[in-house]
């Protein structure tokens, strides 16, 4: 991380007081229209035996809360003065809290916003020139807001980038450059970018807002997907990064929490680029030009879904890194569960590297017998074993669709095999070239993970460079051998030449 004192100038090591605020809880109206704490949600963190509390800091000054709603924009004066002789005639004392859930009621303001006026942060939800209506979730890379444009009536979703992010020259213009590339994007299946901008020192990306859920939490609700759904899911995600790569943009962290699902079953990718802004892949030397070098100790991506050679080296990571986690994804759709378990992170990235790829039909046997080839494929740990490209994983899921669930037995769980192995010697982690020349596995056993391609002129120089390497290390070792041939000798003579006596025995005399 850039030490504090490289800071740019003007942003905050921390999230501004007057931002919108992450840690509301949920509140609701009862039947007198009175908004309420609600301590029947979940509370991850807190002792069993606690109860949550609502926050301390509150406006119960009646005049304090209409000051604030109207200086938020949220609400006309006169509206709010006669909504209140409606509820609190003559001298009747104002109650904010009933006041408040009336708005909410009346669709004035949503419970997000009521409660953080109640907070004294009605200034934190306007952000550039969006209105907050309400928080969609938090995580590493910032908070997510559901908003609206005043000059428009649609929903949208801001990402509000974390003071990390935000005070780093080099993040803030990977985030600018990002952005524009993703920009230019327009398909069904990618969340779209629409703007950016800086509010308070922190950066955000505006984007169409989906009505649905990830993929993740849709499995945590509901389960495990039927196969039709799952693969349909998939291959909706693949035509999005189909569209990307083609682009020259690689994710880098796909997963089920990255794959949306709308109401009409649509499936979107989420965060196309921002896994760079994120974990800082690049650097930027003192003129702002881009550099080779990766951050020390950073991995981009996640890494129960991550490819071997982008654990390896995050630079690495292409197209076929997405394909790998994409795979990942499948198999977590159709058994609710990542495909290498682990109880720390090493054990877990470290399976994708070293233990045997698994099966889907010992999860399910209604899992079609070429599905869970093709499943194989897109987790070889070389790339040269995946699909070289999202066209061929979406054809290829499309004909695994259309096949009908096998009776055979549940296949046996895929044990390595030296021609599919992630070799950190070369940067493709190339085939061997004694590979077998079939491309398809024996149906019924475990995978070969054998698929050749043919050979071009990248691959030769690649073979030649491990050639020459190998003959190096003879050279030196028959160098080696020689040299120690004369000390070994000598050894020798010198350990004879101790064992014999220092004086001549005395020859026995004659009686």
């Amino acid at each position: 991380m850039r030490p504090a004192g490289s800071a740019r100038p003007g942003r905050p090591d921390k999230v501004p007081e007057d931002s919108p605020p992450a840690d509301l809880a949920d509140y609701t109206c009862d039947a007198s229209e009175t908004l309420l704490y609600d301590s029947s949600g979940e509370d991850a963190g807190l002792p069993p035996d606690a109860s949550p509390s609502p926050p301390a800091a509150f406006l119960d000054d009646p005049r304090q809360f209409a000051e604030s709603v109207v200086g938020s924009g949220l609400v006309e004066e006169s509206r709010l003065l006669e909504l209140r002789a409606q509820l609190f005639p003559g001298d009747e004392p104002v109650v904010v809290s009933r006041l408040a859930g009336a708005m909410v009621r009346r669709g004035w303001l949503t419970p997000y916003q009521a409660a953080a006026i109640r907070q004294g942060k009605a200034r934190g939800l306007a952000i550039g020139d969006y209105l907050v209506l309400d928080k969609i979730g938090a995580g590493g890379m910032g908070l997510v807001f559901r908003v609206r444009h005043p000059g428009t009536e649609a929903d949208l979703a801001l990402k509000l980038l974390s003071p990390s992010i935000s005070r780093d020259r080099a993040a803030v213009a990977r985030f600018r450059r990002e952005v524009s590339a993703v920009a230019r994007l327009s398909h069904p299946n990618i969340v779209a970018a629409l703007d950016s901008g800086e509010a308070r020192g922190l950066l955000y990306l505006v984007m169409e807002y989906v009505d649905g859920k990830d993929l993740a939490r849709h499995v945590r609700d509901h389960g495990p997907m039927s196969v039709r759904q799952a693969v349909d899911c998939v291959i909706q995600a693949a035509r999005g990064l189909k569209e990307a790569h083609d682009r020259g943009i690689t994710h880098r962290d796909i997963k089920p929490a990255n794959l949306l699902l709308d109401r009409s079953n649509v499936v979107k990718v989420l965060d196309l680029g921002l896994a760079r802004v994120n974990q800082g892949l690049e650097a930027m030397d003192a003129e702002g030009s881009d550099t080779d070098l990766t951050v020390s100790g950073v991995i981009v991506g996640t890494v129960d879904y991550m490819s071997p050679e982008q654990a390896f080296d995050p630079r690495l990571a292409d197209p076929r890194s997405d394909i790998y986690s994409l795979g990942c994804t499948l198999h977590y759709l159709l058994t609710g569960r990542a495909p290498y378990g682990g109880k720390s992170f090493m054990e877990r990235m470290l399976g994708h590297r070293e233990r045997p790829i698994p099966s889907l039909r010992n999860a399910r046997d209604d899992v079609p017998v070429p599905l869970n080839e093709f499943f194989w494929r897109m987790m070889g740990k070389s790339v040269g074993v995946r699909p070289q490209s999202m066209v061929e994983v979406i054809d290829g899921l499309k004909r695994c669709a259309e096949a009908k669930p096998s009776h055979l037995p549940p296949s046996r769980p895929a044990s390595p095999h030296a021609e599919d192995r992630f070799d950190p010697d070369s940067v493709y982690g190339l085939a061997d070239q004694s590979v077998a020349e079939s491309a398809h596995p024996v149906v019924g056993e475990g995978p070969t993970n054998v698929y050749t391609r043919p050979r071009n002129a990248s691959d030769s120089r690649v073979q030649g460079r491990r050639a020459r390497r190998r003959g190096h290390w003879r050279r030196i070792l028959i160098l080696a051998i020689l040299a120690a041939i004369p000390l070994l000798v000598r050894l020798f003579a010198t350990r004879r030449r101790s064992r014999q006596p220092n004086e001549p025995r005395p020859r026995p005399q004659g009686r």
